[in-house]
């Protein structure tokens, strides 16, 4: 059988166990799988944590309350603090945002008159960050739902997902009338050898 886009209906099929499969390695990756004992990225409970200042207006912790100049305080704060900790032995070179926040730090200019944005200003400024992403899960993923952000070493010898099995299709299998292809993949978790090398932050 055809679907009416002219795509086959078993590729689509097949599609959707991918899919399927791929967004649960997401969420085990970040989040980890206590049923399992998978460990997650941001779960792990030897990677440092702390809420940022709270002197937005009100007091507050969230950038959208803050000055361009107290969010790349807050975001300075955050890889220099791995960088105190570990003596600089760890040096982070990746911040993952929630999308709300980084299109904030990505639209909003530094001051008045000034055409660099809080992210350009802080990736030229910064010493260790050299790449900024988004990561959707981080919104509300903090303590009593807060948002959070991470700044972390991307390296395989600081940490790794585990993926003993990639998805694979097995071979099609006939059940009664009906033809069946089972789909499968294995994953560890997030192992982080060097759990100083991941710092979040909370309340962004």
């Amino acid at each position: 059988a055809a679907a009416m886009a002219g795509k086959p209906l078993e590729q689509r099929k097949a599609n959707a166990a991918r899919r399927a499969i791929e967004q649960q390695i997401n969420t085990i990756a970040l989040f980890g799988n206590t049923a399992y004992n998978l460990p997650g990225f941001l779960t792990n409970a030897n990677v440092p944590s702390a809420s940022v200042d709270a002197d937005g207006t009100g007091a507050t912790t969230t950038w959208s309350t803050k000055t361009p100049d107290q969010i790349v305080r807050d975001m300075n704060d955050l890889p220099n603090g791995i960088v105190t900790l570990t003596k600089g032995t760890e040096i982070p070179t990746t911040m993952l945002l929630p999308l709300e926040q980084f299109t904030l730090v990505s639209s909003t200019r530094m001051g008045d008159g000034s055409d660099t944005t809080i992210l350009k200003f802080f990736l030229e400024n910064n010493p260790f960050i050299r790449e900024v992403d988004w990561v959707n899960e981080l919104n509300g993923a903090g303590p009593a739902g807060v948002d959070i952000f991470v700044a972390y070493k991307r390296d395989p010898d600081a940490l790794t997902l585990e993926i003993p099995q990639d998805f694979e299709q097995l071979p099609v299998q006939e059940v009664g009338l009906e033809f069946v292809v089972n789909c499968h993949a294995r994953i560890g978790g997030t192992i982080i050898y060097y759990p100083l090398s991941v710092s979040i932050g909370e309340g962004i």
